[in-house]
Order: C-alpha cells, then sequence, then structure tokens
C-alpha cells in the first residue's frame, strides 16, 4: 500500500496546526487590542507616533539598535501585602478584627498602632494572608487594599518601574523587542531621559556621554559647521568650538524624538505601578509597603 499521500496529509496537517497555534492564534488574541484609556491621564494609550517620532522608528531599524538593545521591562515575580487604609465608621468592630487576626494583643494596642494610616500589616508574602486580611477588615468596616511589589533585575537597574505587556505595543507596525542587551533596555528610555540634547549628545559621542559604553558614534548623523569670528554657536548644536558647531540633521532628530516617544511609565490594570513605601508609625508589626490596589482577578 503506498503511504504516500497518507504522510503528506499528516505533515501538511501539523504544519497547518503549528501555523494556527503558534501565529494566527496569538495574532486573533493581541493584534486586536485596542488602545485604552489610562486614569492617570485620561487620555488613550498608547499614543500613536507621529511626524519624527514615528520617521525615527524608521532610522532605529536601519541603525540595526535592536541588535543591542531591548524594549521589554521583564519581571521575576510579584509578592503581596496588605493596608489598612481607614478604620471606617465602626471603629470598635475593626479594631476588634485587628485583635482577632493576631495584629495587635487587645483593642488598646490596636487603637495605637492605627492612628497613622495608612498602616502596613504585612508584605512580602503569597496572596492568601494578605487576601484574608483585607476581607475580614472590609467585613468589619473598614478600608483595606492588597498590595504587591515587583521583583526583578530590570526594576533595580531603573529601567522601568513596571513590566511590560502586550497593551504597551498596540499600533505598532514592527514591535522591536530585540533579545540582547550589549547596552540598556530602551523600553522606557524616553521617562528615564526625557530630554533631546542629552540623546543626541550621547548619539554623536556615547563614550563621553557614558563612559565604557560600547555603543558605536553615530557620526555621520550630525553636521560639523564653520563659525564666522565672533558668532556664537547656534543653540540648537550639541558642541562647539572656536571655529565650528555640531549640529544634528534631520536623521538625528528623528530618532532622539523616536527615542523621548519610547515610555511605559503609565500604571495599567493589567500591570499597575508600584507607589512610594509609606512612612509606618513607631511600634507597626511590619515594615511599610506600597499601598498599591492589586487588580482584580
Amino acid at each position: 500500500m503506498n503511504s504516500g499521500p497518507l504522510l503528506f496529509l499528516g505533515v501538511l496537517f501539523t504544519l497547518c496546526t503549528s501555523f494556527w497555534g503558534l501565529v494566527l492564534v496569538p495574532q486573533l488574541q493581541i493584534g486586536r487590542l485596542p488602545q485604552v484609556i489610562a486614569e492617570a491621564t485620561g487620555r488613550y494609550y498608547p499614543t500613536e507616533r507621529g511626524g519624527d517620532a514615528a520617521r525615527g522608528a524608521e532610522v532605529y531599524r536601519s541603525l540595526g539598535c535592536v541588535e543591542c538593545h531591548t524594549q521589554q521591562v521583564r519581571q521575576r515575580g510579584v509578592t503581596y501585602g496588605a493596608t489598612l487604609t481607614g478604620l471606617g465608621e465602626n471603629t470598635n468592630a475593626v479594631l476588634a478584627a485587628f485583635v482577632k487576626l493576631g495584629l495587635a494583643a487587645n483593642p488598646a494596642e490596636a487603637l495605637a498602632k492605627t492612628a497613622v494610616l495608612p498602616l502596613s500589616l504585612v508584605e512580602g508574602m503569597g496572596p492568601d494572608r494578605p487576601t484574608y486580611l483585607v476581607e475580614t477588615l472590609k467585613d468589619a468596616g473598614g478600608k483595606a487594599q492588597l498590595t504587591f511589589r515587583y521583583h526583578g533585575t530590570d526594576n533595580a537597574r531603573g529601567w522601568g518601574t513596571r513590566a511590560s505587556v502586550a497593551q504597551d505595543y498596540v499600533g505598532e507596525p514592527l514591535v522591536q523587542l530585540g533579545s540582547l542587551r550589549v547596552g540598556p533596555d530602551l523600553a522606557n528610555v524616553g521617562a528615564r531621559i526625557p530630554d533631546a540634547a542629552t540623546h543626541l549628545k550621547h548619539l554623536y559621542d556615547p563614550r563621553g556621554t557614558t563612559p565604557g559604553s560600547m555603543m558605536p558614534a553615530y557620526r555621520f548623523l550630525f553636521e560639523r559647521r564653520p563659525l564666522v569670528a565672533g558668532q556664537k554657536a547656534a543653540t540648537e548644536a550639541i558642541a562647539s568650538g572656536s571655529d565650528y558647531e555640531i549640529v544634528a540633521n534631520g536623521d538625528a532628530r528623528a530618532l532622539a524624538g523616536y527615542l523621548l516617544s519610547l515610555r511605559q511609565d503609565l500604571p495599567l490594570f493589567e500591570a499597575p505601578i508600584s507607589a512610594p513605601p509609606q512612612a509606618a508609625p513607631a511600634g507597626s508589626a511590619a515594615p511599610a509597603a506600597p499601598a498599591v490596589p492589586a487588580p482584580k482577578p
């Protein structure tokens, strides 16, 4: 019996199934995500790039910057906590719940501990215990919320305040996530360095702004103009001498505009941003924790 046709159909079915699962399904799930309204600004996020920023994205691609830079802030994990933000109207019931939960020995101690709010109750745990504390205090009439803290080397490096999620790339014709980090991650570089002149100086002389940088100098994106004796350099010049000035050309300005547009500093439902730690009152049972509501399931 000739099994060639069956083998061909089996291979074809396997390839089609793989293509469906690895390409078409993710496209249907992620590729059609709409813009969302960010609570922090009341505007649609992410905003569409236009003008120099859109042109700068093409310059970024043409220079091969994706070979050395990523655009994805990564997280290692999340730990949870619970924060009491208010006693509500039934103070006695909340204080009794405080004692029941083992957060104080008696109502008097509970009242002393809750004198300054918000008060961190627990931190650095899985979700079960913090969730139980929050629900119990809310049932008693108090105001409490689940909190969390991101963990990861990208946070420690200051590259971002939250993880990158699919929503951050909505509208991008070509997402340049990258895979190597010869240089720093750029997903949030516009928020870290919100100054075009700094980006231009780095493009012209990377080691002049960042000692030890391995980035090549892109001096072909700049023009050296002669200066007449006594003439001052133009305000947009990034460097000047007694008889010359260095000015960025259109591609360099567009690239700087693109870098400024790379911002992932808005809180999203699926990726909220941790707030600065709150100061805990003396005698608190736990260290302070960032009071940021965790997303509801």
